[in-house]
């Protein structure tokens, strides 16, 4: 039988084609060659990324020498398994597409180098914490700003010690905002002379900052501390402010609940010099005083000691008084001169502001306060305990302007029948609010004193506010200093004080902080990418 095909009839399909593969494409499958390729993707970039590391570390340690040692011999073995699937690459047409990609390759690494060492070499932080708790406050910001002389800070802590880092950290902050302040740390081990000289000890004070021949030391590590002492050290002529004494004050050098330690050191920190002064004896107020405070007299002052802080006032004088209810030390009718009214009553605030503090609304909770010097950028509430209404109303001296500061709620009002037994209700001979807890007066002075300008008044119907148990609470500590720094005309002061430090640091040492970037910021993005590479490399030869 014929095996020719009919004539006519359709071709037969050609043969299957022989499946059988050339050796080399075999081997280019094979396992040996897959691990190469992949090792060869993991060497190349950890070769490249050595420069990431460098920038990061900025030293030649051991990550720097295992990412060489580790890319060389991955290559060496990627060149050694892959010769043959090389020599085909070289003269393949897909070479340029191979070069492009690789080019891209190189200007990632190039880019995140770029990025790494602006990152390192520029410092720049943000705080995101919810109270800016890392943040340099208002008061040192302005305190470091105006420094007029240079500031030397000495620092006595050992290399070890995690108060050294910390104190680096923190005076890093304050050079940022003025050159005028340098930083020298002692280790008290190996230089002991000076720790002598300067009396450091291990439970002490080891801080000392010192501006010419002044100096101070720093008893409480951190930011406020700091802050207080360089305003020590950066004044050359102090304001004197003196507390009245004579009639019941509050006791300025107790340290009980009620008394005005607190509020004394607290001023003393801002820079002033304190001071106590009885005016039974004199018939004018004595030169050099920057201001007067008269906190909750349980006696009446005595006329010649009225006409005393009136013709103080007249002449430029500042005053802060501090009053409870039932108890006006005899200064009603001075006040209401300069338009300062008392009413005699009770604050009490229905609003749900002191029940969410867990007060009664015998203390009024504030946080809205008015517009006026005293509380600008003041955010925090403040809480007045027992307060009688304040109020800024006409006056008998011309020229005096009055206006309020602090004010309660819309819910408040002064209760008239409270302190006899009354019902705590709003009733029509009680003064509806929003009722003023403070108010302050000024007035030009028809002569004019060498170290004023302006007559100032500040009058709250409540003291407590500012004594050792209510002065830390809520932003009643920054209402109360900047009362002062108003009065003082030293406006430049009003501010917000540094917040307490609650949060936690991990204190690492360089080494430990060097491991931490390596793999964080190194290790694991390279490894993403090398992977990335490995597989792309893997599956495009096949």
């Amino acid at each position: 039988m014929s095996n020719e095909p009919t004539p006519g009839a359709a071709a037969p399909p050609p043969p299957p084609p022989n499946k059988t593969l050339d050796p080399a494409r075999s081997l280019d499958r094979g396992p040996l060659v897959l691990l190469g390729r992949v090792l060869g993707s993991l060497g190349t970039v950890a070769l490249l990324s050595t420069i990431l590391t460098y920038v990061l570390t900025r030293e030649l340690g051991w990550m720097i020498y295992g990412k060489l040692i580790f890319g060389g011999v991955s290559l060496l073995i990627y060149l050694v398994t892959s010769k043959d699937e090389l020599g085909r690459f070289f003269g393949a047409r897909s070479t340029a597409y191979s070069a492009a990609s690789w080019v891209k390759i190189l200007a990632f690494l190039l880019v995140m180098t770029g990025v790494s060492y602006i990152t390192a070499t520029q410092s720049k932080e943000y705080d995101l914490t919810p109270n800016q708790i890392y943040s340099i406050s208002d008061q040192t910001q302005k305190v470091v700003k105006a420094l007029e002389v240079d500031v030397e800070i000495l620092g006595f802590y050992r290399p070890e010690e995690p108060d050294r880092a910390l104190l680096e950290s923190l005076i890093g902050r304050y050079r940022e905002l003025s050159p005028r302040v340098t930083l020298t740390m002692i280790n008290p081990e190996k230089e002991p002379d000076l720790a002598k000289k300067w009396e450091i000890t291990e439970s002490g004070a080891r801080i000392v900052v010192r501006a010419g021949e002044r100096e101070a030391k720093v008893k409480t590590f951190g930011e406020e501390g700091l802050t207080n002492a360089l305003v020590k050290v950066g004044q050359t002529n102090p304001k004197r402010i003196v507390f009245l004494i004579g009639h019941g004050e509050a006791d300025t050098l107790s340290q009980a609940a009620e008394g005005f330690q607190s509020a004394v050191t607290a001023i003393q920190d801002e820079g002033y010099i304190v001071e106590v002064l009885s005016l039974l004896d004199k018939n004018a107020m004595p030169e050099g005083i920057g201001l007067m405070i008269i906190a909750n007299p349980k006696t009446p002052l005595l006329p010649t000691e009225i006409e005393v802080l009136h013709g103080y006032l007249l002449r430029g004088g500042h005053l802060m008084v501090l009053l409870e209810p039932g108890q006006d030390g005899g200064l009603k009718n001075f006040l209401s001169d300069w338009r300062i009214g008392l009413a005699e009553d009770v604050v009490l605030d229905a609003s749900s502001t002191a029940k969410a503090f867990g007060f009664g609304p015998e203390m009024p909770i504030v946080q809205n306060l008015e517009d006026h010097p005293i509380t600008k950028d003041l955010k925090a509430a403040v809480a007045f305990p027992s307060a009688r209404s304040i109020t800024a109303q006409t006056g008998a001296i011309e020229g005096v302007t009055a206006k309020p500061v602090v004010k309660a709620s819309a819910q408040s009002w002064g209760e008239t029948n409270y302190q006899a037994g009354g019902t705590a209700v709003l009733e029509t001979e009680d003064l509806a609010g929003p009722v003023g807890l403070m108010a302050a007066a000024t007035k030009k002075p028809k002569v004019m004193a060498s170290e004023s300008s302006q007559s100032r008044l500040v009058v709250a119907g409540d003291h407590e506010f500012a004594n050792n148990r209510f002065l830390g609470v809520l932003g009643n500590r920054d209402l109360f200093l900047n009362a002062i720094n108003w009065l003082a005309q030293e406006e430049g002061k009003i501010s917000i004080r540094p917040r307490q430090r609650g949060a936690s640091r991990l204190l690492m040492t360089e080494g430990q902080a060097n491991f931490v970037k390596f793999f964080s910021i190194d290790i694991v993005p390279m490894v993403l990418l090398a992977v990335g590479v490995a597989v792309w490399h893997v599956r495009r030869r096949k």
